[in-house]
Order: structure tokens, then sequence, then C-alpha cells
């Protein structure tokens, strides 16, 4: 049975996903409502459709992740037994975290001027980034520890000194 410590994760990362599932939804909803209001000829009723898709397939995708690597753990009498991560502080959620963010704004405000789909930039700029300060690092680590590592002959020669001194001790 889990502590009070996976019950308020648990809670935190339910109202986390609320959040975003709320968020979505009425940024979408604006961006309906301005596209209504400003009826701009730049952009035609099918590209405007490709975005709205493109932006909720990306949203949604990323939601469901987020949803599938926190789902808690249960017993068989229906008690919580284990929440995997915290959503909020995991280096593969927080990204994902940013980019609905991120993504659902520059989807609101496109309506108002085609320029803030520049926004939808800074979502693989910061893959990018991402990529380089976390998860090359990691990589690096795991190659570094699966190295096979240099014996120093002469502190071999002493632990090995130690063991048959230990073993003589034991024996006797």
């Amino acid at each position: 049975m889990a502590g009070a410590s996976a019950k308020k994760l648990l809670e935190s990362n339910s109202a986390l996903l609320r959040f975003l599932s709320i968020y979505s939804g009425v940024c979408t909803g604006i961006y309906v409502v301005l596209t209504l209001l400003l009826r701009r000829d730049d952009l035609k009723l099918v590209s405007r459709c490709v975005v709205l898709g493109i932006h909720l397939f990306l949203v949604r995708a990323l939601y469901r992740f987020l949803n599938k690597i926190c789902r808690p753990e249960y017993d068989q009498r229906g008690r919580l037994v284990n929440v995997p991560c915290d959503l909020k502080t995991t280096k593969v959620t927080s990204p994902a975290v940013d980019c609905i963010l991120l993504c659902m704004f520059a989807f609101c405000l496109s309506p108002i001027s085609t320029w803030f789909f520049l926004l939808d930039l800074l979502i693989p700029l910061y893959g990018i980034y991402y990529l380089v300060n976390t998860v090359l690092p990691m990589l690096k680590g795991v190659r570094e520890r699966n190295k096979p590592q240099e014996v120093d002959e002469a502190l071999e020669a002493k632990r090995e000194r130690r063991r048959q001194r230990r073993r003589k001790s034991v024996s006797i």
C-alpha cells in the first residue's frame, strides 16, 4: 500500500493532467472564436482545418503519453500501490508539458497573425536543446559505465595480498 507521498503525487499528476485538458479545450475555443470573428482571407478554410488537426493531434498524442507514463498501479483490492513518476519534475515529462503549453498558446493566437506560428519553431529548438543538454550527457554516462575499467596492477596486487591474508586468518 502506498504512503501519503504517493497519494499526493497521484493528486498532483491528475491535477496537472486536468489542467492540460482544460487548457487545450479553452485554447481551441479561443481559436474558433477568433477565427470566426476575424474571418481573414489569407488563411483558407482548408489550411485552418489542417492547422487545427496538426495541433490537436500533437497535443492529444503528448497528453496520452503523459497519461500513460504516470498511470498509477493498484493492487487486487483497489488500493494504490505505486505512482511511477512525477509529471512536474521528470526529465522526460517536463518538456512534454512545456510543448503542450507552447503549442496551444501559439495555436490559439494564430488567427490574430500568422507570425504566431513562429512560436511553433520553438518546439523543435527546445527539443534540440534538451537533446544536447540532457539526453547526450546521460548516454555518455551510460557508455562510460559500460566501458571496461583500467586496472592499476599495483592496486590489484595489493588487493590480492589482502584477500590471501584474510583467507589465512579465516582458515586458522
